[in-house]
């Protein structure tokens, strides 16, 4: 959700911090002050094709993974996930929008969405027309992404990660155990539509009902 999240930056030769809570207001760095043990990283810069899209924020592939029980990864979906706005992040809980991916070509679809189910043809912003994006390097996430399960399976067997694409190339930013299935639902379609997910979700014995009293 990137909750809690601020970036720094120099502006007019100072370092200013901006807040996810109110990104276009920009603090002086000797006046803010972190509540919570925090987590520094270096800003990616953003491979320009990805900036035609949208250049104010990390635009990242959230990408589910499954590992099968045969020992292989399985690639259940993927969408890219853009910022919008005032955001410097491409979180759907902070406005970003999702966009399908084309497993096979890594093609955007030619229709994006917000978490509120509202949909886009163009990036508001920008302008840009989803439908004619190809990400660079699709091969190279899609091999990144089958590495990372593979490395953390047998604990993990279900992945959904966030890839960026830096101009050196794709760049793994995080890894998530739990992640929102219903938002990854909404923009690539139902997990289970694909017979072999199924399978592979019936063998882990993952399919269950029951009445909870």
């Amino acid at each position: 959700m990137a909750r809690g999240s601020c970036l720094v930056e120099f502006e007019a030769s100072k370092l200013e911090v901006r807040q996810i809570a109110s990104p276009e207001k920009e603090i002086p760095v000797s006046a803010f002050t972190l509540s919570r043990r925090s987590v520094v990283q270096e800003a990616i810069v953003q491979h320009p094709t990805l900036s035609l899209l949208f250049p104010g924020a990390l635009n990242t592939v959230r990408i589910a993974t499954l590992f099968t029980p045969v020992g292989d990864v399985k690639v259940v979906g993927a969408f890219l996930r853009i910022g919008k706005g005032s955001q410097f992040v491409d979180n759907g809980d902070q406005g970003g929008i999702g966009a399908a991916i084309d497993l096979g070509n890594g093609k955007l679809a030619d229709v994006a969405s917000n978490n509120r189910g509202k949909k886009f043809e163009r990036h508001p912003d920008t302008g840009f027309s989803f439908g004619e994006m190809t990400l660079p390097d699709w091969g190279k996430v899609i091999a990144l992404a089958t590495e990372v399960q593979s490395r953390f399976a047998p604990f993990y067997r279900f992945l959904g990660m966030d890839i960026g694409f830096s101009e050196s190339g794709p760049i793994l930013v995080e890894v998530n155990d739990i992640f929102d299935c219903g938002r990854f639902e909404s923009v690539v379609g139902p997990i289970f539509r694909d017979p072999e997910v199924l399978r592979i979700a019936q063998h882990y014995g993952l399919i269950t009902h029951g009445r909870h009293r």
